[in-house]
């Protein structure tokens, strides 16, 4: 077995194991390094294990391979393990050589193997037992070391997942063991050992360290000793003590300690005592946990929490919880956990504090600052309140450590020699501490345990918090400072730029400073041993006084270069933060000195200029005097105390130096004298204010003064023809006429002091106001006097303003109401003054008359007129039409574009001018309705008349405006070719040269003629968009439409449209000439051309004419003839005829090229001379085309002549490019065709040598002279064509492409050296050409054999007949496609043999015949296949769930499929055996239907079956079990007539049955009452029926339907009997045997004697029915219902 085979054994082995993905194991086995590890397993002796896993996606995902076992197992493993007597694997070892495991967790799988394997194999081998005297390991010591193994294996899984598990013998095992008496020793001894191994464990836990488990649950959760961590160790030691319990009291040990109590085993005694202590243990852990508990709601409240104020709240309940622990809890009494408590709170209080400030303080260094201050503010107060917790708590110790040594020495024996009287041991010995758990430690038993100081070990991490925070705190601020120096950097804080580039060096250098700073210290709050902290802050520490120093020196220099004190305090104030540095404090104080002295002369100069303006104070404009005074006194005091403020804020410190304390006298004398000067100023002003106020409040409160009215004139206006605009005398000044006004008479004495009243009590002022005043001002206030005056002057505002802007026409609409204002006035000025009590009525009143009606009236009824007015103005505005705004901005355009553009302003101008319409009538009428005005008053006559007016000739100016801008672009002769409207283009529609779009209505089109009336139809069409004022039933059209102007504009334009036409018309002439360029088709005149017959056309007359004269009487001689159609060879040789003859005529003529001239002689060719002519022609006429200018203008209107140019230049080119074109072509093919053939023929001639001897070179030698003797007759004469051809290509700038110029010159050469090549092989192979000759004849006939024996045994076979099968039928066809193939493809050189040597042996086109039919014949019976299919399909159905419809399309699809067979098979056999088969079924589906049909009985099958001969069962089961096949085989369409009448009786039997059914229920239904018959009464009235008495129709209808149901017995008959009966009831009707009695009752002649027939003799009573009228009735509506 080679290496890849023993390979292939381990993929098996580990793909049935592991099942891994497809692309995982053949990764494995194409790895190298995993290949190798594979090989080495299989051949090297040392490797004796293999181990096949999985790993992480993280490193790689897939399989591994290892020798070595690997430490963790993912998923699952395989392991390949070598038996001793394996070395190196091979195929004759693999079975027993090596063994495969496989195991996802090592542990389980072990114990598992262990358990259930090995330890039953093992210990109850009964012959191993029986050698066990003789073995050196006997059955009992293997039960014993397995059951270790299993103990070992059981404790390690329960370390593992961290649990304590108490291992468990096999008790199968050991319960077979023990059966035998010999062995029970040893049974005993595996239980007594696993009993040992409990105590082990239990002891084990039970010596618990709690402290160090606490602190080895921080380490693996690599955090700081901390409360959450003593509550999980100690929950995690109760759940492993519970777990103890529990496993302890399962059945399995319960039965091992009970078996040991039976074998007297000490270990079994000795274990109560240790299930004892566990439940002690239990119980004190539960108690310590329950204890340390009550501190986590106050460590909760700290972090649900964030309010700095409430934390610090829950440390006092929090340490008062920890007192209660310390004195109650044994345990946490002693010093050591005592002390583990309080470091876990601390780390708890700085792990909170650290939350507070983050994991990266410097990103924002303001709220790190605040929370570095919070943080240090929480660690302050936690140590201040265990500090104060700890006096209490010592207190407390001492008191009772003295108490338990005078309990002590109370205890101590009065015997000197005795030193303690007590028992060391027993129950009766002493006791340190009370059993029982967590006891109070009061009395003797208390411990002395004082509580640690603050700087004891626990605390450590808290003092190094509160250090690091420290530092942080100052590196924060710092930061801070230093952070500021960007920001003054930018602002120019420095001074100059030079000085700004240093303040912004240095704050770069911090920057990178603090960046290495933050990037090797992440976490800047975690401290640890490495001191990375500590250093980096040293070397901080250290670059910060360096940038401290250079700011000083870049400080110095600002401030010695700021040109006053407050610059340098500005300097100060810009860097302040920083400046209050110590070191900066240090290096400016000589600066600060100098500012100290500046600062105190600037407050003696201040001082100066107080005592020089005291007497003449300066008061600002808008300020009343003595709040002025007050303002200029207390600005000198804001100058002198803003800059004391300032040096106090940034630098204090030099306030402490001797020229401080000057500077602090000097500003204390100035604010002395300031503050004396304003007392006197307030004194003053309260002693004279009040009688000022008094007289000035008795002056009356109006006064009347002149005014400028202004009248408006009236709406009249004036066209301006030459500028095109209308005026207005709106826009004209009106009259100014002088009318009498109002103002208010305040005094301006009295309102600067009822401003200083104002100002002086308000802020920032705020100076008592005497009480004199203040009573004179209760009942006159100032803000109400204020306000009053404020009132006033709105009124006379508005009183002046009706009076100057009232106009003639509207003083009609207010007579009554000024006539009130005028009285109102003559009171204000006489009678009413500020100090009047009626003042605020009088105001109240006026303010009602003048504001609130006749000036709020006026004003709404002059903004509504400015609304119309400014409405009626913007009709005329802007761009009101494409006129208007080609005037504004020239640019040509087409119609459709002028059209759509005068389209969108007019419905633009619809849009503005309709709302404008009905706004003006809604502002009319809100006039009205304001005015509240009688509509019939001559007053609003007249204002509605003078609207009216204006809005009539706002109308007339728009359509002015529009017709004037038209006229103006229509009529401007002097215009530029860029300032034509419209854009007119010519070009060629329908084979005429043509205006688009049409100047006049010629077209259907839009035109300009249409265009022009529409426009001018809308401008006056304007007038009708608004309704009149006057009348709102009629427009403004009656006075525009027959206005003078508005006629004379109308009249102008159309007149200058219609010029510009005719002129416009005038240039259509130029194109005349040049009509046949697109009248004549290009590919039908060359045609006529290359025929002799050329198109005719002016250019050529004119251009030619002469020539017609010289070259009559050579026609004359020769027949009437074109001169292009020059006979040959007269003017052109027979090598430019050929040459010129086109592609086609050489196609069709084929083998008659060699002989044009004797195939026709009347055949003409126009000659390369011709060609130059016609081409000249056209290139004449493009010429002239293209001199034509491209645009014109004619009046208002721009002609493009471009499209047309265009279009008349492309078509001459196309005629230019179709002649050239055509003599390109022939150069071009005519070398094409010789190059090809000189490439591929040159070659084959150069390898004939003369020795080939194979019918292959027969036949390309043979191939080779033929090709070459046919291209010789032609190929000579035509190399001088060509160049004559390519010189006139030349002439017209037409070139050969550069590959065909280099064939053209080098081809006669080339084509001579082929013929020379051709004529020596002929020569030298002429023997050998005949020889070949007679041997291919003798394969020809060969070959005719072959085709005829194939031919004769196709139509022989079965293959065309219906009764072959289908896989013979495939199976024949299958080989006649092999022979037939086989004779193809040797057919494929016979047949180029055949007419190379010219002959006609075989008849090679029957064998396309034979493969055709046998591609229909597979065809046909692959179509058998699917419809035999299809239809065994359909017969398995049972036939009474036949989908008929759906069978009826699938047949149709069926023939559809056989139809589209060729029509040649129609003859076969096979497809009519098909056609036959689907038209069975198609024939008998309808009868299928009909056979389906519920009438269907038994007795009609067997009709079914008689009539058509077949063998088919007919009870009902197996009808439900027949299927379509059965009925098939019945043959039911040969018997379609009787199958159809078997189902019509059917159906008529079913009716008879539905209508005696229906009888019947209709006769059980009915209730009959008897009476009895009068003739026979004793004999009619029996014991059983009474008369009167009552009968159903049950009863009766035995007798009434006798008949009935014998005529159904009887077969046809009751149809008969129906017919009687419907003819009986018609003669009833007419006298028959049924009348009507005298009391309209039904009499029956006929019935009644039939019915006592057999009663003859019957001696019991005979009764009639009674009341039968009814009866009879619904009786004859059944029966006519049913017989119809």
């Amino acid at each position: 077995m080679d290496t890849e085979d023993r390979l292939k054994w381990l993929e098996t082995r580990i793909a049935s194991s592991l099942r891994p993905r497809a692309d995982e194991l053949r990764s494995l086995f194409s790895r190298d390094e995993s290949r190798a590890t594979l090989i080495e397993f299989l051949s090297n002796d040392e490797a004796h294990q293999l181990f096949v896993f999985g790993i992480n996606e993280d490193r790689g995902g897939g399989l591994r391979v290892s020798l070595n076992a690997p430490k963790r197992i993912l998923e699952k493993c395989i392991s390949f393990v070598k038996t001793g007597s394996a070395s190196q694997l091979h195929a004759g070892n693999f079975d027993d050589g090596v063994t495969c495991m496989d195991l996802s967790e090592v542990l389980p799988h072990a114990d598992m193997f262990v358990r259930d394997v090995f330890l039953p194999l093992l210990c109850t081998d009964t012959d191993l037992m029986s050698e066990g005297e003789d073995l050196a390991i006997t059955p009992d010591k293997l039960m014993d070391i397995i059951h270790r193994l299993l103990g070992n294996l059981e404790v390690t899984r329960g370390v593992e997942n961290g649990k304590v598990m108490l291992p468990l013998p096999c008790i199968e095992v050991l319960a077979e063991a023990a059966a035998f008496h010999p062995r029970q020793p040893a049974v005993v001894h595996v239980l007594e050992s696993a009993v040992v191994g409990w105590i082990r464990q239990i002891r084990h836990l039970l010596r618990h360290d709690a402290l160090a488990a606490t602190k080895q649950l921080s380490v693996e959760q690599n955090e700081s000793i901390r409360p959450h961590h003593e509550i999980q160790m100690w929950e995690k030691y109760i759940e492993h003590m519970t777990s103890l319990l529990d496993q302890l009291k399962a059945p399995v040990a319960t039965d091992i300690l009970m078996n040991l109590n039976h074998a007297n085993s000490a270990y079994a005694q000795s274990f109560g005592e240790v299930q004892s202590e566990i439940e002690i243990a239990l119980e004190e852990a539960k108690a310590r946990l329950q204890c340390f508990s009550t501190m986590l709601p106050w460590i909760h409240d700290m972090y649900r929490t964030s309010s700095i104020d409430r934390m610090l709240k829950v440390f006092p309940p929090l340490l008062q919880t920890v007192l209660l622990i310390w004195k109650h809890s044994e345990y946490y009494h002693s010093p050591k956990p005592f002390a583990q408590l309080l470091k876990m709170l601390s780390n708890e209080v700085v792990a909170r504090a650290r939350s507070l400030v983050g994991d990266s303080p410097f990103e924002d260094t303001h709220r790190s600052y605040t929370a570095l201050k919070d943080a240090l503010r929480i660690c302050a107060a936690f140590r201040g309140t265990y500090l104060d917790f700890k006096e209490t708590a010592n207190a407390f110790n001492m008191q009772k450590v003295e108490s338990t040594v005078i309990t002590m020495a109370r205890l101590r024996p009065k015997d000197k020699n005795v030193l303690f009287r007590t028992r060391m041991y027993g129950p009766t010995g002493y006791q340190h501490w009370r059993s029982g758990g967590e006891a109070d430690n009061d009395g003797e038993q208390w411990v002395d345990s004082a509580w640690p100081p603050r700087n004891s070990k626990c605390f450590a991490g808290l003092s190094r918090f509160v250090e690091r925070c420290n530092d942080l705190l100052d590196l924060v601020e710092t930061t801070r400072h230093f952070f500021t120096l960007e920001e003054a950097a930018r602002v120019g804080g420095a001074g100059t730029r030079a000085l700004d580039a240093l303040i912004s060096d240095i704050h770069q250098v911090f920057m990178r400073t603090i960046r290495d700073f933050t990037s090797h210290n992440r976490d800047v709050l975690t401290i640890d041993e490495r001191q990375h902290f500590e250093k980096a802050f040293f070397h901080y520490r250290s670059v910060i006084k360096t940038l401290e120093h250079r700011l000083a020196g870049v400080l110095r220099t600002s401030i010695r270069i700021s040109p006053s004190a407050m610059s340098h305090l500005r300097v100060l104030e810009v860097f302040e933060g920083i400046s209050a540095r110590e070191l900066l404090q240090r290096e400016l104080q000589t600066e600060n000195h100098s500012l100290i002295h500046e600062l105190t002369e600037e407050f003696r100069s201040v001082k100066k200029m107080f005592e020089s303006s005291a007497s003449n104070v300066p008061v600002h404009v808008n300020m009343p005097p003595t709040v002025g005074k007050l303002v200029w006194i207390r600005a000198l005091k804001e100058r002198v105390g803003a800059p004391m403020a300032k040096v106090r804020e940034v630098c204090p410190h030099a306030l402490e130096s001797d020229v401080g304390w000057q500077l602090r006298d000097a500003f204390t004398d100035i604010m002395n004298e300031l503050e004396k000067y304003e007392t006197r100023l307030l004194t003053s002003w309260s002693r004279s204010v009040d009688t000022d106020l008094r007289s000035r409040l008795k002056q009356p409160v109006l006064t009347t003064e002149p005014l400028e009215s202004v009248q408006m004139p009236s709406d009249s206006r004036l066209w301006n023809r030459s500028s095109g605009a209308s005026t207005s005398n709106d826009d004209v000044e009106g009259k100014a006429n002088t009318v009498s006004g109002l103002k208010v008479n305040l005094d301006s004495k009295l309102l600067e002091m009822l401003r200083d009243v104002h100002y002086l009590q308000r802020s920032p002022h705020n100076v008592p106001i005497p009480a004199v005043v203040r009573a004179l001002l209760r009942s006159t206030d100032s803000s109400t006097l204020q306000s009053q005056c404020t009132r006033m002057r709105t009124i006379v505002s508005k009183h002046n303003h009706i009076v100057k802007r009232m106009q003639e026409y509207e003083q009609m609409l207010f007579e009554n109401k000024m006539r009130v204002i005028d009285e109102l006035i003559s009171e204000g000025t006489e009678v009413v003054t500020w100090g009047s009590a009626d003042l605020e009525d009088f105001m109240e009143k006026t303010s009602s008359v003048i504001c609130d009606d006749v000036y709020a009236v006026l004003t709404r009824i002059h903004n509504n007129w400015d609304k119309v007015k400014q409405m009626s103005h913007s009709w005329s505005e802007g761009a009101l039409d494409i006129f208007t705004s080609h005037l504004q901005e020239s640019r040509t355009k087409n119609l459709m574009q002028l059209i759509q553009e005068q389209n969108e302003k007019d419905e633009q101008y619809r849009r503005k001018l309709l709302p404008s319409g009905v706004e003006i009538h809604q502002l009319l009428q809100d006039s009205f309705e304001t005015l509240e005005i009688s509509a019939a008053s001559p007053a609003w006559q007249l204002y509605t008349a003078q609207m009216d007016a204006m809005v009539l000739m706002s109308l007339k100016t728009s359509i002015l405006t529009s017709l004037d801008a038209m006229y103006t672009t229509i009529a401007n002769t002097e215009k530029s070719e860029n300032d034509q409207i419209l854009e007119i283009r010519l070009e060629l529609v329908e084979q005429t040269v043509s205006f688009s779009p049409p100047l006049d209505r010629s077209a259907s089109v839009d035109n300009v003629e249409d265009a022009v009336s529409s426009w001018l139809t809308f401008f006056l069409e304007r007038s009708k968009l608004i309704k009149r004022l006057t009348d709102p039933t009629r427009t403004y059209s009656d006075f525009l439409t027959n206005d003078r102007e508005v006629w004379t504009f109308l009249e102008a334009i159309q007149t200058e449209v219609q010029e510009n036409t005719v002129e416009c018309k005038k240039h259509l002439s130029l194109f005349d000439d040049y009509k046949f360029l697109w009248v004549q088709d290009v590919q039908q005149s060359f045609k006529d051309f290359l025929n002799g017959r050329p198109s005719p056309n002016p250019l050529r007359i004119s251009k030619q004419s002469h020539k017609r004269r010289d070259d009559t009487s050579r026609i004359a001689g020769t027949g009437q003839r074109s001169r292009y159609s020059l006979r040959s060879p007269d003017a052109v040789n027979e090598a430019e005829r050929v040459f010129l003859t086109s592609r086609s005529d050489h196609h069709h003529k084929g083998g008659q090229r060699d002989n044009v001239r004797s195939a026709d002689d009347n055949l003409v060719v126009p000659g390369l001379s011709d060609f130059d002519e016609e081409i000249g022609i056209y290139r004449t006429a493009r010429d002239n085309i293209s001199a034509l200018p491209d645009r014109k203008a004619v009046g208002w209107i721009l002609f493009d002549f471009q499209p047309i140019k265009q279009v008349l230049t492309t078509y001459a080119s196309k005629w230019m490019w179709t002649f050239i074109k055509y003599l390109c072509d022939q150069v071009t093919d005519s070398l094409d065709t010789l190059a090809d053939f000189l490439a591929r023929t040159e070659p084959e001639i150069e390898s004939i040598t003369g020795e080939e001897r194979d019918t292959a070179s027969f036949m390309k030698m043979m191939r080779l002279f033929n090709e070459v003797s046919a291209q010789q007759q032609d190929m000579d004469g035509r190399f001088s064509v060509m160049q004559r051809t390519v010189d006139l290509l030349e002439k017209y700038d037409m070139k050969l492409p550069n590959d065909t110029q280099e064939m053209f010159k080098s081809a006669p050469d080339r084509w001579n050296h082929l013929k020379t090549k051709v004529s020596l092989a002929k020569q030298r192979l002429g023997p050998r050409i005949q020889e070949e000759s007679d041997r291919i004849t003798r394969d020809l006939l060969r070959f005719s054999e072959q085709v005829q024996l194939l031919a004769s045994e196709l139509r022989s076979s079965d293959i065309f007949s219906r009764d072959c099968t289908i896989h013979d039928a495939n199976a024949s066809i299958e080989t006649f496609f092999r022979r037939l193939r086989a004779l193809q493809v040797e057919a494929q050189d016979l047949i180029e043999l055949q007419e190379l040597l010219e002959t006609a042996v075989v008849n090679f086109s029957v064998l396309a015949q034979y493969q055709r039919d046998l591609r229909n014949l597979k065809l046909v019976w692959h179509h058998v296949k699917l419809v035999q299919d299809e239809q065994r399909d359909w017969k398995l159905k049972h036939w009474q769930r036949i989908d008929t419809k759906h069978l009826h399309q699938a047949i149709a699809k069926q023939k559809d499929i056989i139809q589209s067979l060729s029509s040649e098979v129609t003859d076969w056999d096979v497809y009519m055996g098909m056609i036959v088969s689907v038209n069975v079924i198609e024939q008998c589906l309808p009868l299928v239907e009909d056979l389906n049909h519920p009438a269907m009985r038994t007795r009609h099958w067997k009709q079914l079956v008689r009539v058509t001969g077949g063998l088919l069962q007919t009870d009902t089961d197996s009808l439900k079990k027949m299927v379509l096949g059965d009925l098939l085989e019945l043959g039911l369409q040969k018997h379609a007539d009787e199958v159809k009448a078997i189902v019509q009786r059917a159906v008529k039997d079913l009716t008879i049955e539905s209508s005696l059914k229906t009888c019947e229920e209709v006769w059980l239904s009915k209730i009959f009452e008897l009476k009895p018959h009068t003739r026979g009464q004793s004999k009619a009235v029996g014991p059983d029926l009474e008369a009167g008495s009552e009968v159903t129709g049950s009863e009766m209808m035995p007798h009434a339907l006798l008949q009935t149901y014998e005529g159904s017995r009887t077969g046809g008959t009751r149809s008969k009997s129906m017919k009687s009966a419907v003819h009986s009831r018609s003669s009833d009707k007419t006298g028959g045997s049924v009348s009507k009695g005298k009391g309209g009752g039904r009499t029956s002649v006929l019935s009644l004697p039939v019915s006592l027939l057999n009663l003859v003799d019957d001696p019991s009573p005979i009764c009639l029915l009674k009341n039968v009228e009814k009866i009879f009735s619904e009786l004859e509506h059944h029966q006519w219902h049913y017989c119809s």
